[in-house]
């Protein structure tokens, strides 16, 4: 019978120890951290991913099976036109990685920002890696600055062009009244 709660205790242990067991540790950043791009410009800004199982050899194989992003909606909400696009992870990382294996500089994501109308200012957002089980795996953040739309203005010279013009204008005007003419009887 005494040797019931020493058995226990050493069940427990094991459990909780398994329990405690750490997960697949995943390194994983994202370059640039920040860009920046004029609303309305349709060109997209891309991110690329750098992953890292650092977990030590003899570990199983890390399953990135999905991924999760949070979109600060400061200063406002991304208007409908306007979207970030992860088909990148899909088609670049949805794999395997063994234990210490790295992807380097792969295309990540793809942020469009075509609404002329999207706010400006600082857009802070997080992408987190997940397994096959929805639990994450790695976070990294990233962000896009979003400045005004370049409107057309028309051209303004600048004062200095005007005098370099206005000069030119009046020389040839001072040469003109100096030049000798010719009469009938010259020719």
């Amino acid at each position: 019978m005494k040797k019931l709660p020493a058995f226990s205790l050493a069940l427990i242990g094991i459990l909780l120890s398994g329990a405690s067991a750490k997960a697949d540790d995943l390194s994983f950043t994202i370059t640039p951290l920040t860009q920046s791009v004029a609303a309305g410009d349709a060109t997209p800004l891309l991110f690329y991913a750098t992953v890292t199982d650092t977990d030590a050899l003899g570990s199983p194989s890390l399953n990135l099976d999905g991924d999760n992003i949070n979109v600060n909606s400061e200063p406002s909400p991304l208007p409908a036109d306007d979207f970030v696009d992860d088909s990148g992870f899909w088609s670049n990382l949805n794999v395997s990685l063994d234990p210490e294996e790295s992807i380097t500089d792969q295309l990540l994501l793809a942020v469009t920002i075509s609404d002329p109308t999207t706010a400006p200012g600082l857009y802070e957002q997080t992408f987190q890696i997940l397994d096959e089980n929805s639990n994450e795996l790695g976070t990294a953040d990233f962000s896009f600055t979003v400045t005004s739309a370049s409107s057309t203005t028309s051209v303004i010279p600048e004062p200095s062009s005007l005098l370099l013009l206005g000069t030119g204008l009046l020389g040839l005007g001072t040469l003109a009244k100096r030049k000798p003419r010719l009469t009938q009887s010259e020719l």
